[in-house]
């Protein structure tokens, strides 16, 4: 499995010339499954049309694990739309090196995921836990956030599709001090665990985008967001989607369902309207010792 996301909570570039992304992560994604058995060469069997993204990054992490010849017989199933801004390519990355990987008994770590899925594309950091903030070109985090905020989620869906390379940043490095200050602000928020804060970041950071990738949505929805109860608006900074950011409460459930009837009401027709949420904190694991660290701890 791999998660999708509904944009980015925020893009853009640092002073020192380092490119940031900010994942907003969803509750839908991409499942691959794997079949591996014998064969005289490496063949790749069931790949739905277009799947060139899927195709190599099973290539490729074949050649990380080490496997020999082999056939693979793959499944794959995305509830994602492409073109959008929702991580789609990423997310059949990500699922297929975790499924080929899993399949032969060796797991790649995130940080590992991650440099695997920049050496293919540029990368959302939808394999790290949570919202993460990460480097799109070398897979790298550039912060490790220790907590992120979860929100409920009113996506809007547009017709329109763009193309990941008809996107142009050019010029973007002289708002290099505006983005620093935007990162340092999102560190603020997460120190004082502010979930309204850092989704204003989200808004401001949409706002930057404009000079660059103009959303045909976010004109439509941000005049709505505070009336209809939600924190900030999270942009697809490279696509479509844009989605009003609701506090992960009860009374945020509400709103969040209340705007979506009411958008869906007001918005032109060929606007989908569509609930998610953020995806959790991981489930922290019991830990297991073995017998004898047992026996030690008794003695």
């Amino acid at each position: 499995m791999a998660h999708g996301t509904c944009g980015e909570i925020a893009q853009g570039v640092l002073p020192d010339g380092t490119p940031f992304v900010v994942t907003c992560p969803i509750d839908r994604g991409v499942a691959v499954e794997v079949e591996v058995t014998a064969a005289p060469s490496l063949t790749i069997e069931g790949l739905p049309p277009g799947a060139q993204f899927l195709e190599r990054a099973l290539r490729r992490t074949a050649e990380l694990v080490e496997l020999g010849p082999c056939r693979m017989r793959v499944e794959h199933h995305s509830a994602l739309y492409v073109g959008k801004g929702m991580a789609s390519s990423t997310a059949d990355i990500v699922a297929a090196a975790r499924a080929l990987s899993t399949a032969v008994g060796l797991p790649l770590r995130q940080e590992e995921l991650a440099h695997l899925a920049a050496s293919i594309e540029p990368t959302d950091g939808i394999m790290f836990d949570g919202i993460a903030a990460s480097n799109p070109r070398t897979g790298e985090r550039v912060r490790r956030w220790d907590w992120w905020p979860q929100y409920e989620i009113v996506m809007v869906i547009p017709p329109t599709t763009l193309e990941t390379s008809a996107a142009s940043f050019a010029g973007q490095d002289a708002w290099a001090d505006e983005y620093a200050q935007l990162l340092a602000q999102l560190d603020a928020a997460v120190e004082r665990r502010d979930a309204a804060a850092f989704a204003a970041q989200a808004t401001r950071s949409g706002q930057l985008n404009e000079a660059f990738v103009p959303s045909p949505v976010r004109a439509l929805i941000e005049p709505r967001a505070a009336s209809l109860g939600a924190l900030g608006v999270c942009t697809a900074h490279t696509g479509t989607v844009a989605g009003l950011l609701f506090p992960h409460t009860r009374e945020g459930r509400a709103s969040a369902s209340a705007a979506a009837r009411e958008l869906e009401a007001v918005l032109p027709r060929d606007l989908q309207v569509t609930t998610a949420q953020t995806r959790p904190w991981p489930v922290e694991r019991p830990v297991v010792r073995s017998r004898e660290h047992q026996r030690r701890a008794t003695d």
